[in-house]
């Protein structure tokens, strides 16, 4: 069964996932949000799974 602190776990790497996800798009996705280029979803789906998944193993290898 899951624990209380893997769901706080899950919620801060959601926030953190939000917010170094949201400066990776404007980084990444530039060109985008001035009309210079196309969107790819890809990147912006990446931008944000990617913090979560490190912040979750980087949790995950700090508890063990």
């Amino acid at each position: 069964m899951l624990s209380n602190s893997f769901f706080l776990r899950v919620r801060q790497g959601a926030k953190i996932a939000l917010l170094v996800g949201t400066v990776l798009l404007c980084i990444n996705q530039y060109e985008v949000l001035f009309g210079q280029a196309d969107f790819h979803p890809i990147k912006a789906i990446f931008g944000y799974c990617i913090p979560f998944t490190v912040f979750m193993y980087g949790s995950r290898t700090k508890a063990s």
